[in-house]
């Protein structure tokens, strides 16, 4: 699989977590929080899936898309991350791109 292949399916990965948090937000004014309902656990469910999916399609470890997901926001914090002496801020998907791929 090419760099622009990888990076294609993480760009989709992180689209579907955009359209669910959107998903949500729009739903709020309406239900309230529905954190803990049915329809809610379902959906994340399903993304968690979809994460597992996309690092065994990269070749990863397992644990850097959840990282870069939930402890990093996505690349907002920009937390510093990487093997050996080769560490950097993880921002974008080319930055856990290259993370993945060992650079």
């Amino acid at each position: 699989m090419t760099r622009d292949e990888k990076l294609q399916l993480l760009k989709n990965w992180k689209k579907c977590y955009e359209n669910n948090e959107a998903l949500f937000k729009s739903l709020k004014p309406i239900f309230g929080n529905v954190a803990e309902s049915p329809i809610y656990t379902q959906v994340w469910n399903c993304f968690d899936e979809l994460t597992v999916t996309t690092e065994k399609l990269l070749g990863s470890d397992y644990t850097w898309l959840d990282w870069y997901c939930w402890e990093n926001e996505m690349g907002k914090k920009g937390s510093d991350a990487g093997y050996g002496g080769n560490i950097k801020p993880i921002k974008t998907l080319d930055d856990l791109l290259d993370l993945l791929e060992k650079k």
